[in-house]
């Protein structure tokens, strides 16, 4: 599937890249973390993101878009897989592929709806992401705000609307003194935690 994108895709590297993403799709419809794993909203979100951002890949996310609208629980929210109770990560990143699609809005609405009543009131929001039990922090604000944020201005909330003021106050309350973001409190400051809240930050800055 993956390999019949056309003249656009003709450099080894994106060709090499394309056949490394085609052995963790799953029957055309979606990614897997894992080869011959199910797919699953986080990781088919992310690549439906990079590939949305080149010429020609339109026929590429059709399917695992519309997977993705079809994943969505009852109360608006996006769960890791389908089915899976709903958080914040799943929900930001389902939030944003869908925005621009047809038939999307009303879905976009609801999950919209369901980041913002999830929204705790100090503006950060807390998520249950890691599959993997021994991985279940209550509380990952590097990861789950910055995200969050994104999807709510992509989706159309005004910078300086209630609910994205407070999830920005969030992210910068969490800065360490070393101008880094922990993953937890307990933890250093990490590269990728800091890189997700300047994504966050940047977008905001960039539209400010």
């Amino acid at each position: 599937m993956l390999g019949e994108v056309g003249e656009k895709f003709e450099s080894d590297l994106i060709q090499g890249l394309l056949a490394e993403l085609d052995r963790f799709c799953v029957s055309g419809e979606g990614w897997s973390a894992d080869v011959g794993g199910r797919r699953n909203v986080y990781d088919t979100s992310l690549v439906i993101l990079g590939l949305s951002r080149w010429k020609g890949a339109n026929k590429l996310i059709a399917d695992p878009l519309r997977w993705i609208a079809g994943a969505q629980n009852a109360d608006g929210g996006f769960g890791f897989k389908k089915g899976e109770n709903s958080n914040v990560i799943c929900t930001s990143l389902a939030t944003m592929v869908m925005k621009g699609h047809d038939e999307a809005a009303e879905k976009i609405r609801k999950a919209v709806n369901w980041l913002t009543r999830s929204q705790k009131s100090d503006g950060s929001w807390d998520v249950e992401f890691e599959p993997n039990p021994n991985y279940r922090y209550g509380h990952w604000i590097h990861y789950s705000a910055p995200y969050a944020v994104l999807a709510l201005i992509n989706a159309g909330f005004p910078l300086n609307s209630p609910v994205v003021t407070r999830g920005v106050n969030a992210i910068l309350a969490r800065q360490h003194e070393s101008g880094g973001w922990k993953i937890l409190d307990d933890y250093p400051p990490f590269t990728h935690a800091t890189a997700h809240a300047l994504v966050a930050l940047g977008e905001i800055y960039r539209r400010s």
